[in-house]
């Protein structure tokens, strides 16, 4: 996951802990929240869960992020729904975040970094 980034998802996989079966059709149930760095454990902005599929999926929901829902290095996801033996985890529970471009990092087979701007100013060769 990057860091302060929008438009990222959170995963939760939601279970009945009297049969182990996955919990499908509970998405208005589950409420998320979310720990940065170890800080307060805050409810997440995003309150409706989508369920990824009830048939192929069963159990798996996700929740969207907000920018400052990402901001840290280490976040914490966890959830619980009100309803009865359904116990709600991350998936993964822990995520340990990237700088924002580092998606966008080239690094040659030889191990050499692509470096294309300096300060914001793009480079040739022959500036460097």
């Amino acid at each position: 996951m990057q860091k302060n980034v929008a438009s990222q998802k959170a995963l939760f996989f939601a279970f009945d802990s009297t049969t182990n079966l996955p919990k499908s059709g509970d998405s208005a149930n589950i409420t998320a929240y979310v720990q940065i760095d170890y800080g307060t454990v805050t409810a997440l902005t995003d309150t409706s869960a989508t369920e990824l599929d009830a048939t192929n999926a069963k159990g798996y929901y996700i929740f969207d992020l907000t920018t400052g829902e990402t901001n840290g290095h280490t976040l914490l996801f966890t959830a619980k729904s009100s309803t009865a033996n359904i116990v709600v985890v991350g998936s993964p529970a822990t995520v340990y975040t990237v700088p924002a471009n580092f998606p966008l990092e080239s690094i040659d087979s030889n191990g050499r970094t692509d470096i294309i701007k300096i300060a914001g100013t793009t480079q040739t060769a022959r500036d460097l």
